[in-house]
């Protein structure tokens, strides 16, 4: 399913409830979809403007993302993306209401346009992000990013980008009580973008990729919505793990929904995902029941469906120690055996030092025979010469 639409109520922080549209949307397919998609009448054509506004969110609230990073993971390949949309009348409600609790504040010589400036400003800090990082963005475009988004569908998006940003800024410009200053992006208030990645037959993971609220609408229980779409197989379809890279500040949010940091179950399923920075890996591993426990839950299919992962687990497990012992008993034996050699070298050295002993007393004593014969053949040497002087006759010669 490319789309899909429900309505949801959730509750401010002051006790105030309001309604929400919320979307579930493949940007992919729709972008090669042939035939044109409404998903709101009033939004034409729905796909840009949407995803323009969900970047835009993701911009604002993950600040160590590019915007391109961005686009490139909304509009992947079987990448859908949960967006909550709330409706015209509730922005301008909340902006009428800020507005006269702004001008009580004001001077009465400052004009409500300039109030109403002030207001927008301060409440729809998508807006102003969006304009920053796509200015920034245009300022600074060069072939290379030509290069990396070249299909038809990254077309589309350069196209319409700057058409959309245009807009939103004559937007501002307009009376904020009339429908024509409302936007796609005042309606998007949280968006979240999740894809499935099949790691082996039988085994599936879901990566959650993105997750932004926007910050006037934290506490109002829709962080908790999406974690709970996310985690529903009715919404992403069986899983047997689910994976996101958190940014630090978030660790605790993804704690507080079953996701854990633990290094060793991560490091399984670390090569699924390119990481952000300044993040950290977490996984989510459903209960045998299913992530959520419903009226129709079959205890005993449940309770089966444990006894088969514990076998299966029991039999990892005994695998496992086997190849521990077995490790532990080769390296046992190893060093048995080398001990054995380092005895074996250490009585070849012994052998060899003894007779190098030997050899070198028999060395000196020859070296003192050997002197004792020189000194006693230079004595007959000396004998025979005062024995030839003493017989010598000079008259005879």
């Amino acid at each position: 399913m490319d789309i899909y639409s429900d309505k949801e109520c959730f509750v401010r922080s002051d006790g105030s409830r309001f309604t929400a549209q919320v979307l579930i949307v493949n940007f992919k397919k729709l972008f090669t979809s042939t035939s044109p998609v409404k998903i709101l009448p009033e939004l034409q054509p729905i796909e840009q403007d949407l995803v323009h506004a969900v970047v835009g969110l993701n911009d604002v609230c993950l600040p160590d993302l590019d915007t391109d990073p961005i686009y490139s993971t909304v509009c992947a390949t079987g990448a859908k993306t949960i967006v909550i949309l709330r409706s015209v009348e509730d922005v301008l409600q909340q902006r009428k209401q800020e507005l006269a609790s702004d001008n009580k504040k004001l001077k009465k010589s400052t004009s409500l346009s300039e109030a109403a400036a002030v207001t927008s400003t301060d409440s729809d800090p998508v807006v102003t992000g969006i304009s920053d990082t796509f200015e920034d963005l245009y300022s600074c475009s060069s072939s290379e990013d030509d290069e990396e988004y070249s299909d038809d569908s990254t077309n589309i998006l350069s196209k319409s980008r700057e058409t959309f940003l245009k807009e939103a800024h004559q937007r501002r410009s307009h009376d904020l009580s009339s429908i024509d200053s409302v936007g796609v992006e005042h309606r998007v208030v949280a968006c979240a973008t999740f894809s499935r990645v099949s790691i082996k037959p039988g085994e599936t993971a879901v990566q959650i990729s993105l997750v932004a609220v926007r910050k006037h609408f934290r506490a109002c229980g829709i962080g908790r919505y999406l974690m709970m779409n996310m985690k529903d197989y009715a919404v992403v379809g069986q899983y047997d793990v689910l994976l996101c890279y958190a940014d630090h500040k978030a660790v605790s949010f993804f704690h507080r929904y079953g996701f854990t940091d633990n290094p060793i179950i991560a490091h399984k399923w670390r090569h699924l995902m390119d990481p952000w920075d300044n993040s950290t890996l977490m996984s989510y591993i459903a209960p045998f029941s299913g992530p959520t426990l419903s009226l129709g839950t079959n205890t005993v299919t449940a309770i089966g469906n444990m006894e088969k992962h514990l076998e299966a687990w029991l039999q990892e497990g005994f695998s496992q120690h086997y190849r521990q012992l077995s490790f532990m008993e080769r390296l046992r034996n190893e060093i048995i055996l080398l001990h054995a050699k380092v005895q074996s070298q250490q009585e070849v050295i012994a052998t060899l030092t003894s007779e190098l002993d030997h050899v070198s007393m028999e060395k000196q004593v020859i070296e003192k025979e050997f002197t004792a014969y020189r000194r006693q053949a230079n004595q007959m040497l000396q004998q025979i010469s005062r024995q030839q002087a003493e017989n010598w006759d000079p008259e005879t010669d």
